[in-house]
């Protein structure tokens, strides 16, 4: 049996000539990922990575805390269309009240409410501002091709300025905020029944745009030690577990996004893409072999490619409720 010191000499010895070995070579074997993830240069792209999934989570937490939420003192729901199309004359719902964090602010059928032509207005009766972040309708009684499909709620101080708290539809762009859109709500057949519209992030955005930069920061960062500590099987498994699991949580929210009431967009789609993408680079990647490694390349090209093209040329610019 070796010596101690012979042992410690024999593994110098085997860094060096791994280190000493040009990067082409992982072109000539059929674990490539365990060859490359021991050169000096992936370890720093892999930190440079983790930097990068950071800011993501960071950029995540930020939008999620600090998404609008309204304060005034009135607030109105306005009906723009009802279900026939035809010329509108009332509010097309039977009361309207507001939502903060999901909870209603007293009981709907409470609200001090106001009809003026298409508006109704409810106010906070004792002149405070009230904070909203969504709100709620009940259905009318009367006929529902008069039901609101397409609506707005706005906010005020004077009955003067108003300011757009919330629609019949919205999208949560990847840079965060909200915008409100000009579409219509299928809303309920059942008459007196309420509709709650909660204006909060939703479950599948907090998945997409925090869990899965979480998740592959976490297998980035655990990969990057087991490396360091000459464990590169187990390195190259995170980074397979990672890739597994973000394309998972991408598809559980491409399903939520689709049923989410009151949401439209294209972050559904976008969610599905890459759910779709991650889990590709997960089977293209587990089990590698030089043709198949070329193949993943290829593979990401046309992933990143196709998400430019989505963005810029195919998805439809979304039009603010007053466009």
């Amino acid at each position: 049996r070796p010596s101690a010191p012979l042992q410690r000499q024999f593994k110098v010895l085997m860094e060096s000539i791994a280190n000493d070995i040009s990067g082409a070579t992982i072109f000539h074997t059929n674990q490539p990922l365990t060859v490359l993830i021991q050169r000096r240069y992936f370890r720093v792209a892999l930190c440079l990575l983790s930097v990068w999934f950071v800011g993501l989570c960071v950029t995540g937490v930020n939008q999620l805390s600090t998404l609008a939420v309204c304060h005034n003192v009135y607030y109105r729901f306005t009906n723009f269309e009802n279900r026939r199309g035809i010329g509108i004359s009332d509010p097309g719902i039977h009361r309207f009240g507001l939502l903060m964090d999901g909870c209603a602010l007293g009981n709907v059928e409470e609200e001090h409410a106001t009809v003026s032509g298409a508006s109704m207005i409810v106010d906070s009766h004792d002149g405070e501002s009230r904070a909203m972040n969504g709100f709620v309708f009940v259905t009318s009684e009367g006929s529902t091709g008069l039901d609101a499909v397409k609506f707005a709620v706005e906010g005020s101080d004077d009955l003067e300025e108003w300011v757009l708290c919330g629609s019949s539809a919205w999208h949560l762009p990847e840079v965060g905020g909200l915008y409100f859109l000009d579409h219509a709500y299928s809303t309920s057949m059942e008459r007196g029944v309420a509709e709650h519209f909660d204006m909060r992030a939703p479950l599948f955005w907090a998945l997409a745009h925090f869990v899965q930069p979480l998740a592959l920061l976490l297998s980035v960062l655990l990969a990057l030690v087991l490396s360091l500590r000459g464990r590169p099987g187990l390195s190259v498994g995170c980074l397979h577990a990672g890739l597994c699991t973000a394309g998972i949580i991408c598809l559980i929210a491409s399903v939520l996004a689709f049923i989410h009431k009151g949401y439209k967009g294209w972050s559904a789609e976008l969610y599905l893409m890459d759910g779709l993408g991650y889990l590709t680079f997960f089977l293209v990647l587990y089990g590698l072999e030089r043709a198949v490694f070329e193949l993943s390349a290829v593979i990401g090209c046309w992933w990143v490619a196709t998400r430019i093209l989505c963005d810029v040329f195919i998805l439809e610019e979304p039009r603010h409720m007053y466009a």
